[in-house]
């Protein structure tokens, strides 16, 4: 009888494990849902985005430039901009300005504004950082589950397949009339469960595949498997782990703590910006502009001209002519007007803040208060990663503990299955004594399974927070 359950065992193995999909390892897992998860990729923007304000505000350092240019069309009696005439015809003019402003002094905002926005880019890295840890703990957690019910299914397997064997047997020793027939009874009951047992067990993991396919943001008609052999002597012992090195560890391997205490360092650097609002702002600007119109003239030359004038002399009427230089102008050339028509200045500004209806007054209350609040959610993190880590520490201790009870047990039901099975082929037990056994047996294998698979996670949480690499 042994000899043909293991035969069994073997083919429906085989047969099971031929079929399979590709065998996808958490290593996979993993950098799978690093380069799909949505959650990781909305935190790399918003870590890009904490970078365009830090190359936004140091460049605020530097005088802008800004180019400016108009047309205009003129009819009747209007100013030629190019000689401050008044003309009758109409024309066309352009203008054309270059300007610039540099601040020179506001009471140290501009200054704090780039400490702060590398402040908060160093932050988004972090919390970047913490979200790619913490998928790799779910991926993880997810793997494990759907390993843990994958060996449901050959365990469920296995009880189907004993089940059967049991009702072959007690079937031949009904033709042979040793054992009343009513003994199947209870053995097909049996089998029925153990069927429904295994599609359980299968149903339970698909959908554990699925719950991995959704942390990883895969398709979830993506056909995967898992298989990995883990041997618990390669787990961290939690009783060597000394608690005190946990907490330090813990804290400095939890980069969101890390973000927090950056947070706090930026909310004190928004008071700083807040109260430059008090300062005076003080900065320097230019201007280069000329205009330009089709009317436009240029001085030729001079020439001379008599003109006369009428006067009385002796009261008599006489007229004299009287020589001047009368300016010549030609029309200029539109583009030689640019140099001719060129002018240019310099300006400084300083703007004095005196009253600002307590908008200032309330900046800086409101950052003061970010501030608080700032330090409040650091305590609080501080607080979590604490009880965090003490609660791993205390699961792993625990979860070893009962592995290492029910891989007793379990060894103690194999020894008091074998003989019953001996004693069950010799028919000095019933039928009912045997499947009770049996039943003993399916459950110690089921608790030492699930203690298993709970010890092998709590180690990896506690690998987690000592900042080593999860891995199976």
């Amino acid at each position: 009888m042994g000899k043909l359950f293991s035969t069994l065992f073997c083919v429906m193995f085989i047969s099971f494990a031929g079929s399979a999909q590709e065998i996808w390892s958490l290593e996979k897992c993993v950098n799978t849902a690093l380069i799909t998860n949505l959650r990781l990729k909305s935190a790399g923007i918003n870590s890009a985005n904490t970078k365009v304000n830090v190359r936004q505000n140091e460049n605020q350092k530097y005088p802008n430039l800004s180019l400016g240019a108009g047309g205009n069309l003129n009819f009747g009696r209007s100013i030629d901009p190019t000689s401050n005439q008044f003309v009758q015809t109409a024309f066309l003019a352009n203008n054309l300005s270059l300007n610039t402003r540099v601040l020179l002094y506001n009471g140290g905002r501009l200054k704090n504004s780039v400490l702060q926005s590398n402040l908060d880019a160093k932050s988004a890295g972090l919390n970047e950082e913490q979200i790619k840890r913490d998928i790799v703990l779910e991926v993880s957690t997810n793997y494990l589950n759907a390993l843990l019910n994958k060996e449901n299914i050959a365990l469920a397997r296995n009880r189907k397949i004993q089940t059967q064997l049991q009702l072959d047997f007690i079937n031949k020793l009904i033709e042979f009339g040793t054992r009343p027939e009513n003994e199947v009874f209870d053995l097909e009951a049996q089998l029925a469960t153990d069927d429904q047992s295994l599609v359980q067990a299968q149903n339970n993991f698909e959908i554990a595949l699925l719950r991995l396919k959704q942390a990883m943001n895969v398709d979830i008609n993506t056909p995967i498997d898992i298989n990995v052999n883990i041997s618990i002597d390669d787990l961290t012992d939690p009783l060597s782990v000394d608690i005190n090195d946990l907490y330090n560890r813990g804290q400095a391997n939890q980069v969101s703590l890390k973000a927090r205490e950056i947070s706090v360092e930026s909310a004190q650097m928004a008071e700083k910006i807040a109260k430059a609002g008090y300062y005076p702002t003080i900065s320097l600007g230019g201007s280069l502009s000329t205009n330009i119109s089709n009317k436009g003239q240029k001085l030729e030359g001079f020439r001379t001209e008599v003109f006369n004038q009428n006067i009385v002399f002796n009261n008599l009427p006489a007229t004299i002519g009287l020589e001047q230089s009368v300016p010549v102008f030609v029309p200029a050339n539109y583009f030689n007007q640019f140099n001719s028509n060129l002018g240019y200045g310099f300006g400084l500004s300083v703007s004095v803040p005196i009253y600002s209806n307590y908008n200032v007054t309330a900046g800086v209350e409101r950052a003061k208060l970010r501030t608080e609040q700032s330090k409040i959610e650091l305590s609080q993190e501080k607080q979590l990663v604490l009880a965090n880590v003490t609660q791993a520490y205390t699961d792993a201790k625990g979860s070893k503990a009962t592995f290492l009870a029910t891989e007793k047990t379990l060894e103690a039901q194999k020894k008091a299955f074998e003989v019953a099975r001996k004693r069950y082929e010799a028919g000095t037990i019933n039928n009912f004594d045997f499947t009770q056994q049996k039943n003993r047996i399916d459950i110690a294998e089921l608790n030492f399974l699930n203690a298993k698979y709970d010890y092998i996670f709590r180690t990896k949480v506690l690998d987690f927070y000592l900042g080593k690499t999860i891995k199976l």
